[in-house]
């Protein structure tokens, strides 16, 4: 469906408050310091497709993994979805960035069909592992960060599973403070179906979904003939695209970055070139050598 100028510009800002609106809750539910203090989190929609439409001004290290850890749990659970489902994921080889960095993702339904998901990641405290904070120096193995949770089913028919809160909560040396962080990411995530279902009641879901394309659409178009190189050195990468650069060192035993930095390049480059608009994390074309 075409949408008109006046129209996507209105639901462009309509997508922006509905991210911001997801940071707010967070910060504030949160019980943890390094949520709503530092504001190591980030939020954002992603269209029924899977793909990037509005992230919050938040940590652009998440916002580039946003569409990424949204398809794998549409690869994993795209046939069993219904409302009132909420999934986990933290799994660094899945478009995760390490043990720490929890995702939640909601999906949103119009009647059958699911309109977009939403998405909060924020950094818990702890995780479990080797040490207390779940980043030991010393690490050997991904499995000294903590627990590792690869797409996992939290919440259906909008009621935490027991069991998988008591995985979390006996593996964790501060369960009272990581659950009071998943729960400020689970109302981040249920402010933003609300407010996406209100926008869909104003203008429709045909409107609202061709925003979204149009969105990504445009997006997509600040990058179309750009190639990303990325050059390995002894303990770090070096990306580039265009006329910026990023150094990407390596801070865990086993984290793959490759990809996940290449997104994050490209987040920041559309970021800094169109403001105004959310994003695509799509990469044309990358050549990473062999470490």
């Amino acid at each position: 469906m075409t949408v008109d100028g006046v129209t996507h510009e209105v639901i462009t800002g309509k997508l922006i408050s509905i991210v911001d609106e997801m940071a707010i809750v967070l910060a504030r539910a949160s019980m943890s310091p390094v949520v709503y203090e530092v504001l190591d989190f980030a939020c954002g929609l992603c269209d029924g497709r899977g793909d990037l439409v509005a992230q919050t001004n938040g940590i652009t290290i998440f916002t580039g993994t946003f569409s990424r850890q949204v398809h794998f749990i549409i690869g994993r659970f795209g046939g069993d979805m219904r409302p009132g489902d909420v999934f986990l994921t933290n799994d660094p080889f899945e478009g995760g960035t390490h043990a720490c960095d929890f995702a939640i993702i909601r999906p949103i339904f119009v009647a059958a069909s699911i309109i977009a998901y939403a998405i909060a990641v924020a950094h818990l405290l702890d995780v479990g592992g080797a040490v207390a904070g779940s980043l030991p120096p010393d690490a050997t193995s991904v499995f000294q960060e903590g627990l590792r949770l690869s797409g996992i089913r939290l919440a259906r028919d909008d009621k935490l599973i027991e069991d998988v809160i008591r995985i979390v909560t006996e593996n964790v040396r501060l369960p009272v403070l990581v659950m009071g962080d998943i729960n400020a990411e689970l109302a981040a995530v249920r402010i933003a179906e609300r407010r996406v279902l209100e926008a869909v009641e104003c203008y429709g879901a045909a409107t609202l979904d061709g925003t979204f394309r149009r969105l990504i659409a445009s997006s997509e178009g600040v990058l179309a003939d750009h190639h990303i190189a990325i050059r390995h050195y002894a303990d770090a990468e070096t990306l580039a695209l265009g006329a910026y650069r990023i150094v990407m060192h390596d801070f865990g035993p086993a984290n793959p970055k490759s990809q996940a930095a290449a997104q994050r390049l490209v987040g920041l480059y559309e970021a800094w070139g169109r403001p105004d608009q959310a994003a695509k994390f799509r990469t044309r074309a990358v050549t990473a050598p062999a470490a």
